[in-house]
């Protein structure tokens, strides 16, 4: 369409609604609604002519001029009002309200569409926040703790002749009753527990203690009150109780061979190290999440702005979306998931238009810091993130390029990587700011922690 062919200009209607005056010349539309007919005519018949050869007066004495403006109105319209949109710089959040104000042939195309846009945002003075980061520390303690799990997963249950001491796992056959009478679920044969374990009530497990394989004992207990047989709940029982083994949990020695079992490693010590560095990378990554999480949320806190609904509703529809997504892949229904979480659809449809109005507003400051910073992403850093992308997916570059291609996402990538390098220009001054300030973080325990998922 060439450049005369349209004259298009703004005026602010309220708070974040704009209108948006279109005009499209008289012999562009026309062309239009020559198209128009030359089309519906190769799909209706007229009685006396064969498909697509009744001429236009013909045409329209049957169908009518209106059909035509119609015609040409939908087929005009998406690439007047994408150039309008370019050519005025407004930023709209939502679908255009259309109204035609003059469709007529040999005269111009008036259009006025009304539409909401991005929201003027007034940001705080985020250059003078000041948050030092925390160092990373690992003791030996927590190294300690990796390494029991680890011996506890190559731990051995080796039979005993002994007494029932706690710790031991003993397999036992039960049969229960109320009253002499046996109940549902009140037999149970080759039925392992680990005593002192809790996972049966303290006055059944402490009996255990002292009996020896093969003996034979009646247990009384109280059955508890959310006993899942009603009729017994909360009852007296007695459980004819057999030990068939004992056994006790046996973990492997700490030595070098431990550690080649465990992890290829050659020594303890080596194993150790290991251990001690996969969890300082985890702390640093957590600590460096945290940071980032509480300078944006100072920065948008300080900031201010008149958020439009849509944006709002429009953004928890894709959450709501994606947990429906989520739960499909776990072949889970949606009925099923507010069972397990004791939710209600309007506690999750609340809780994410909460979460939705939080991540749209950082979303508007971090893009206005960005516009205001002329923070810019190369193609070289766009080249980059795919190829990261392609490796983390083992997919090949070409696929998730053309992948992206198809859901305008190259434009969501290029935004993400621009609010990534926001986000970093912020934490760097928050830190800078802290050293000048002379504060400092001693350890990892007094950095506060912010709500995990905050910023996408």
């Amino acid at each position: 369409m060439s450049q005369h062919s349209m004259k298009a200009n703004v005026e602010t209607v309220e708070k974040n609604k704009v209108r948006v005056d279109i005009e499209v010349d008289a012999e562009e539309f026309s062309k239009a609604v020559d198209q128009a007919y030359r089309k519906l005519v190769r799909t209706t018949s007229i009685p006396g002519f064969r498909k697509g050869k009744a001429p236009r007066y013909i045409f329209e004495r049957r169908y009518g001029r209106a059909v035509l403006h119609e015609e040409a109105f939908e087929s005009i319209f998406p690439s007047v009002y994408a150039r309008a949109v370019e050519e005025t710089g407004i930023e709209p959040v939502d679908q255009p309200e259309v109204d035609i104000e003059q469709i007529e042939d040999g005269k111009p195309l008036i259009l006025k569409a009304t539409v909401t846009v991005k929201p003027e945002v007034v940001l705080g003075d985020y250059e003078k926040v000041s948050l030092p980061r925390a160092k990373a520390e690992v003791t030996d303690s927590q190294v300690d703790l990796q390494i029991e799990m680890l011996r506890e997963r190559q731990a051995q249950l080796i039979p005993v002749e002994t007494p029932v001491e706690k710790g031991h796992f003993v397999t036992l056959d039960l049969e229960g009753t109320v009253n002499g009478e046996a109940f549902l679920g009140s037999t149970a044969k080759d039925f392992t527990i680990e005593v002192g374990s809790g996972r049966f009530p303290e006055e059944f497990e402490s009996k255990l203690v002292g009996m020896t394989k093969g003996e034979t004992r009646d247990i009384a207990m109280t059955l508890p009150a959310d006993y899942p047989v009603e009729a017994v709940a909360g009852k007296e029982a007695v459980f004819r109780t057999t030990v068939k083994e004992i056994k006790k949990k046996e973990l492997p020695a700490l030595d070098d061979e431990f550690a080649k079992s465990v992890s290829g490693k050659d020594s303890l010590e080596e194993l150790r190290k290991d251990i001690k560095n996969r969890l300082l990378e985890a702390t640093e990554q957590q600590i460096k999440h945290q940071h980032e999480n509480e300078v944006v949320r100072q920065v948008v806190e300080m900031s201010s702005v008149d958020i439009p609904q849509v944006m709002i509703d429009r953004r928890a529809d894709e959450m709501f979306k994606e947990l429906l997504e989520r739960l499909e892949s776990r072949k889970i229904t949606l009925d099923e998931y507010l069972n397990v979480t004791q939710q209600k659809i309007d506690d999750i449809r609340k809780e994410m238009k909460e979460a939705a109005l939080r991540q749209v507003k950082a979303d508007l400051v971090l893009e206005a810091i960005a516009k205001k910073e002329n923070i810019q992403v190369s193609q070289e850093e766009v080249d980059a993130a795919i190829s990261n992308m392609s490796a983390a997916y083992r997919q090949k570059p070409e696929m998730i390029r053309s992948l992206l291609m198809n859901q305008g996402g190259v434009k969501r990538l290029k935004d993400a990587l621009i609010s990534d390098k926001t986000v970093a220009l912020l934490v760097e001054k928050a830190i800078d700011n802290a050293a000048k300030e002379g504060k400092t973080t001693e350890s990892t325990e007094d950095q506060a922690v912010t709500e995990e998922g905050e910023r996408r």
